[in-house]
């Protein structure tokens, strides 16, 4: 009990009184809020785009109206005089998309032939372009179902018979769990423990270090519960100072979502020193642990769905302990789930961090028989 203590202690004054750690946690807390504030805007809005307005009619200053007044566009009134310049703006990022509005649009409207607006955007970044796209063609479409309505009004279609034949169906929309698709409910609680799961990965492989771990396993174990509570504090300020700042609380309460941190923690330290156990070499583990959970990222399913990954990589990301925990925080912060719920998600961390633990005892294992074959050889 004595070495236990004494490696929690060590473990929290190294914390305190060490440079390095200090620089790390604050890292980690202002990583948080960079990202936090990111994201703060929480939709995209104000994307550049340039019309050119060969026509100058009543409907073509009645589509850059309809432009104009879109959240997500914002009209800068760039002058673009040839294909040239057209292809600069996009490509030096001045503008995300460029509308020529042709010299013959209402004319051909106005006799019976189809109006054409072109639209180049720039598809670089696909989060802008697509949009960029979405309003524009928003707008454009919003045009041209005032002009069917007006065109079989003159036609003596009468009431609401216009806009029933102009748009027989339409699609009520419901956007579950996001319903002002905001990006900061998106990203931001995943990357904020994101940045907590790498900083844990660190902390772990740090007490595991030749020369700066505790002695005997009791004085690691102490070691780990450091740096678990410290974990489940970053985790916990996380949770009630970082998302409250940009209007997202768990729908589900604190409960749930602070098991899973507790969850996480305690699985990345598991996974570290297993990494340490299997691995003989300490440094080449430690870059393997960081290198991991950079990827748990991407893999958790968080910028892109798991479903689209290759069978083998499916499985693997199965095994990192971030993505059940991503899974279980995006379910947490949506919809009121039972406090039970939350336990789905733990328990497939414990059985990850149980066979992280097996493996790294029969690491431990064989590699204690070895030695004792080695030495009964010498002797």
């Amino acid at each position: 009990m004595r070495s236990l203590l004494a490696g929690f202690g060590l473990q929290l004054r190294r914390m305190v009184s060490e440079r390095r750690y200090r620089v790390m946690l604050l890292l980690l807390v202002g990583l948080s809020c960079v990202g936090a504030q990111i994201y703060r805007s929480q939709v995209l809005r104000d994307l550049p785009i340039a019309v050119v307005d060969l026509d100058n009619s009543s409907l073509s200053r009645r589509l850059r109206f309809f432009l104009g007044s879109m959240r997500e566009l914002r009209l800068t009134g760039e002058y673009v005089g040839s294909q040239e310049q057209a292809r600069d703006a996009l490509a030096t990022g001045r503008i995300a998309s460029i509308v020529v509005i042709p010299s013959s649009f209402s004319s051909d409207i106005k006799a019976g032939r189809k109006g054409e607006v072109l639209v180049a955007v720039d598809m670089s970044n696909i989060l802008v372009g697509k949009n960029a796209h979405k309003a524009i063609a928003r707008a454009v479409g919003t045009l041209g179902a005032g002009v069917q309505v007006t065109t079989l009004r003159k036609l003596g279609v009468r009431g609401d018979g216009a806009l029933t034949a102009t748009v027989p169906v339409v699609v009520d929309e419901n956007f579950t769990f996001n319903p002002a698709t905001n990006y900061s409910v998106y990203i931001v609680p995943g990357l904020v423990f994101f940045l907590l799961h790498v900083c844990v990965v660190v902390l772990g492989a740090t007490i595991m270090l030749p020369g700066r771990a505790p002695q005997g396993f009791l004085g690691k174990l102490g070691a780990a519960a450091a740096v678990w509570l410290t974990g489940m504090l970053l985790g916990a300020g996380l949770l009630a100072v970082v998302l409250p700042w940009l209007q997202m609380t768990p729908a589900s309460g604190a409960t749930g979502p602070m098991a899973l941190i507790g969850a996480l923690v305690a699985a990345d330290l598991v996974f570290v020193t297993a990494a340490f156990s299997i691995v003989p070499d300490a440094l080449t583990a430690m870059e393997l642990t960081v290198m991991v959970a950079m990827l748990s990222l991407m893999l958790s399913g968080i910028t892109w769905p798991t479903d689209m990954f290759p069978d083998w990589l499916q499985q693997a990301s199965r095994w990192l302990p971030f993505t059940p925990f991503a899974r279980g925080l995006r379910a947490m912060l949506h919809h009121a789930a039972p406090g039970q719920d939350a336990w789905l998600w733990v328990g497939e961390m414990a059985r990850q961090a149980a066979v992280f633990a097996l493996l790294g005892a029969a690491a431990e294992l064989t590699r204690t028989i070895t030695r004792h074959v080695r030495a009964r050889r010498v002797a």
